[in-house]
Formats: structure tokens, C-alpha cells, sequence
């Protein structure tokens, strides 16, 4: 059946954001991660050397800050994937006057 498989994302590469919504791409790949790393610490994986499913390390239960820029760059593609996935999709994305709460 995974043979037949043929992943069809949607195609919002040519979405243009707003420059205060490229900006949160970098605290949205921090938090993609941290996301994962709760998922994995949650299931028992705890640091180690290689990513082992059998003794449940991961090199990469690290801060964000601490990550290769590979692992980074991933997370940061994730999140534009999505902002631009969104706003392709007709949603409007955009910054509360006042900042964050």
C-alpha cells in the first residue's frame, strides 16, 4: 500500500507573506521543535548520539539554539510551508496591534 503513495502537498511556494509574518518564521521553527522535543521526551527518548528508536535517543533533544543549522533549516521550512500553505488557502495571517500576548 506505502507503494502507492505519492505525497501532494499544496503549492503556495509563489504565496508572497507580509514582512511582520516572514519575520515569526524563526520563533515558529523554535517552537515546531520544542513541540517535537515534548512529543519524544514524553515518549521516554532522552539525548543521545544517534537516533536510536531502540534505546529512544535523539541527537537533536537539544534547545533550538544548540541544533545543527540542518535540523534548523528544517523546522524553519516547516514553518514557512505552513504560513504560506495557510495564506495560500485564503486565511489572513497578521500581527495584533501591540505585539504578542
Amino acid at each position: 500500500m506505502a507503494m502507492d503513495y505519492n505525497p501532494k502537498p499544496a503549492d503556495a511556494a509563489d504565496t508572497v507573506l507580509p514582512r511582520d509574518v516572514t519575520d515569526a518564521v524563526e520563533t515558529l521553527a523554535r517552537n515546531i521543535h520544542d513541540t517535537w522535543a515534548a512529543r519524544k521526551l514524553a515518549d521516554g527518548f532522552t539525548f543521545g548520539a544517534e537516533d536510536d528508536p531502540v534505546r529512544r535517543t535523539h541527537p537533536c533533544l537539544v534547545p533550538y539554539e544548540q541544533l545543527p543549522e540542518n535540523a534548523r533549516e528544517y523546522d524553519r521550512a516547516t514553518a514557512l510551508c505552513t504560513i504560506r500553505t495557510m495564506v495560500g488557502l485564503g486565511f489572513e495571517i497578521r500581527k495584533r496591534k501591540g505585539g504578542a500576548k
